[in-house]
């Protein structure tokens, strides 16, 4: 198990064994210098151990300055019934995390984060034209970080990213695979609060190119 001590908690541990030392308020900042790791830490206050929060990796300067779908097309069959989407009124952007996956989801309607991954989608019942573009950051065995990704990449690999277009068809919604086979996309800074990058990518019956900077 990885622990930093703060200076209180080295300050403390200076101390004789019971000369008493007030433990600092905690702040939960402490990191172990390797990112997004979830190793035990002892946080820069009181001495508590927590797991390592400093998920960030990359730098915010490099984020692109706003959330924009640039360009959508496709042909599937669900996508053009729920359609026609304005690209320019996708301006919204939301992170979860399921397991290691990061999902980010673009979106032409404002949700909170948690109205995601649920049993019921967030466009059921919506008017259409209302979408939500998800973008799946997959890193094998490991959790997703900073990097880019390849569509095809492949089921399990490293750095692999699939998409899908959650539109209002049929009673429940319906989330339609994107089956992006070419391009790229890019998680250029993350953190526990947020995310940003960019995507450009291609497949036999989508496209889709853009920027995301989502909160979490």
């Amino acid at each position: 198990m990885k622990k930093i001590l703060g200076a209180s908690a080295m300050l403390c541990a200076l101390l004789l064994v019971g000369a008493g030392c007030a433990p600092a308020t905690d702040d939960y900042s402490a990191t172990d210098g390797d990112t997004n790791d979830g190793s035990d830490v002892l946080d820069n206050g009181g001495g508590t151990v927590v797991k390592d929060d400093s998920a960030l990796t990359g730098s915010f300067a490099d984020c692109p300055s706003a959330t924009e779908l640039a360009t959508f097309t496709s042909t599937d069959a669900s996508v053009v019934e729920g359609g026609p989407f304005d690209t320019t009124s996708f301006t919204f952007a939301k992170a979860k995390w399921e397991g290691n996956k990061l999902n980010v989801f673009i979106s032409n309607k404002e949700y909170a984060a948690s109205k995601f991954g649920g049993l019921d989608s967030p466009v059921k019942g919506a008017d259409k034209g209302t979408g939500v573009l998800q973008l799946v950051f997959s890193n094998g065995a490991e959790k997703a970080d900073v990097a880019p990704y390849n569509p095809a990449a492949g089921y399990g690999q490293s750095h692999w990213v699939t998409a899908e277009m959650l539109v209002p068809v049929g009673p429940t919604g319906t989330d339609a695979l994107l089956s992006m086979s070419s391009g790229s996309a890019v998680v250029a800074a993350l953190d526990g609060s947020k995310v940003c990058g960019t995507f450009s990518m291609t497949g036999n019956n989508s496209a889709a190119t853009g920027a995301f900077v989502a909160t979490f």
